[in-house]
């Protein structure tokens, strides 16, 4: 993973704009939940740039007072008029 990170990274010809959007949290007791959709948008390195939306959904567990990440999924976009049904 963090191998398929730093190529992604590296393939960006200056600074990754992100925004977030939509945040929303819930937690009960130690355990947590959230979600929101990132912006993420940049000139390439090859030319052209990129301009994409993900959603992040994360799960939280709280220990020694303070919430740590312990599982996160991106979910790319996609065309849905172009997914075989």
């Amino acid at each position: 993973m963090q191998q398929r990170a730093a190529t992604w990274f590296a393939g960006f010809a200056g600074l990754i704009n992100v925004s977030m959007r939509d945040p929303e949290i819930t937690t009960n007791g130690a355990v947590g939940f959230s979600y929101y959709l990132n912006h993420y948008f940049g000139a390439l390195t090859q030319g052209g740039s990129i301009d994409m939306r993900v959603r992040v959904t994360t799960g939280l567990r709280r220990s020694a007072r303070r919430w740590l990440n312990v599982h996160e999924h991106n979910s790319a976009p996609m065309d849905i008029s172009s997914t075989p049904r």
